[in-house]
């Protein structure tokens, strides 16, 4: 008899659980490596680390996916998506309207950030306002890059166009890098984090005027080739779970997550810390969020402003440049921190949802605040280190009533109490279908050992 088999007879033994929680321990089944190759450009930007720590850190593979990532300027991300040399990228929003207009088909599947100050121009100590540059001479990157558009916007919102400047173009960090070394040729550059921060850590070479605090218009989301999505509805899937599981083991290790994304910059963990406070990464439930209506009205904005200025000549079919099935997922799916995949687990009278185990936080799963009460028996049956999993939310701090509650119908909750390697996480059951002591503890809940 397999280990699989004992540990089911055991929690057979168990009283209270119910015939849909015993269903859902039996579909527990090992997960399959799919190994899909794919190659995923971005740059440096601090909004894109996530996936960077995903790659490092093993998640993407545990999605049964072998990603390649390349450091491709955006000016020519576009061509390597042309040429085939990649099947997904990460960019702006607009970004992917130009793409669309020069015939390079690409479809968003999930946001990954906003910036909040971690976009913005720098201009000498003399410049005091953006009305101020008329005349004057601004790096920036090459027409169709975010840093262009951001300045395009800048100016529209002030009065100007991009005519009424002399664009020099630098990439973001040279930007930044010139202002440091007191060119004086530049009177103003757009950059981004963790370029940005440099300059504002030297204020006396130069002085940050604007940044997305005040123009809120930075928004990078992730998007694949149409034919990549269609052959490969799997490992698209795997891309946006493993991008949701990377935001949460930065939750959960912090420290760790901010050293590895800060080592793909040259920076210390500490420095990228400080970078990534000027943005806010986009979980699950903000992407839905921000599909169900901001993209549209801010993609139909900006398109019109690019046919403007001229960087496109005709619009795209707007509808067709996102694809929010990957985001809206309501299977179960693999956990990131687990050997094996449970595939299905709804309890009577709760819906169908992702239940996902990250290594310290497996009394959550990303689609409702109930526990991961099955995440925690799946731990148990290829014989997890359950206190690992589950110190997180388990650390002495009592679980409140959305995070007990993890069906309503069957009413099976997670206790916090005890730690055990066994049965559940906080190492105690409690069935609340019926009042009174449940077998095996007089407090009502079933020890598990």
């Amino acid at each position: 008899m397999n280990r699989i088999t004992l540990t089911l007879t055991a929690l057979r033994q168990l009283a209270g659980w119910g015939a849909a929680a015993a269903a859902a321990l039996a579909l527990c089944v090992p997960a399959q490596a799919q190994n899909t190759k794919v190659t995923v450009a971005i740059s440096g930007w601090t909004g894109f680390a996530p996936l960077v720590l995903a790659y490092e850190a093993g998640l993407f593979k545990q999605q049964g996916l072998d990603v390649s990532i390349k450091k491709i300027p955006q000016k020519d991300r576009h061509l390597a998506i042309a040429s085939g040399d990649v099947q997904c990228a990460a960019t702006t929003v607009e970004t992917w309207v130009v793409w669309n207009a020069n015939g390079v088909a690409t479809t968003q599947i999930f946001q990954l950030d906003k910036s909040f100050g971690a976009d913005g121009m720098v201009v000498k100590p003399s410049i005091n306002k953006i009305a101020d540059l008329k005349g004057k001479t601004v790096a920036a990157s090459a027409p169709g890059t975010a840093p262009h558009f951001t300045l395009a916007w800048m100016l529209k919102k002030n009065g100007l166009s991009l005519k009424d400047v002399t664009i020099v173009n630098l990439e973001p960090q040279a930007a930044a890098n010139a202002f440091i070394a007191g060119n004086t040729q530049i009177d103003a550059g757009m950059t981004y984090e963790p370029y940005l921060g440099a300059v504002r850590a030297k204020p006396e070479a130069g002085k940050i005027l604007a940044t997305t605090l005040d123009y809120p218009m930075v928004m990078d989301t992730f998007g694949c080739t149409p034919k990549f999505l269609a052959d490969n509805p799997k490992a698209a899937q795997g891309l946006t779970n493993g991008y949701f599981a990377a935001l949460e083991m930065i939750k959960a290790e912090p420290k760790k997550s901010f050293e590895i994304m800060g080592a793909d910059v040259k920076q210390s963990g500490e420095q990228f810390e400080s970078s990534q406070k000027y943005l806010r990464w986009q979980d699950r439930a903000a992407n839905q969020k921000f599909f169900a209506g901001e993209h549209a009205a801010f993609t139909k904005e900006a398109a019109e402003l690019l046919l403007e200025v001229g960087i496109i000549r005709n619009m795209p079919d707007l509808s067709r440049l996102v694809d929010t099935r990957f985001i809206n997922y309501t299977l179960p799916l693999p956990p990131t921190a687990l050997p094996c995949a449970c595939q299905a687990i709804p309890l009577a009278g709760d819906r169908a949802r992702p239940h996902e185990a990250t290594p310290t936080r497996c009394a959550r799963h990303p689609n409702s605040a109930g526990p991961g009460l099955l995440c925690a028996v799946h731990a148990a049956l290829v014989g997890c280190d359950l206190q690992r999993f589950c110190q997180q939310d388990l650390s002495g701090r009592p679980l409140d009533d959305a995070h007990q509650r993890l069906a309503a119908a069957d009413r099976i909750w997670l206790c916090q109490g005890h730690r055990h390697d066994g049965v559940a996480c906080a190492g105690r059951l409690l069935d609340c279908r019926r009042p009174g002591p449940a077998t095996g503890g007089a407090d009502g809940c079933l020890q598990a050992g």
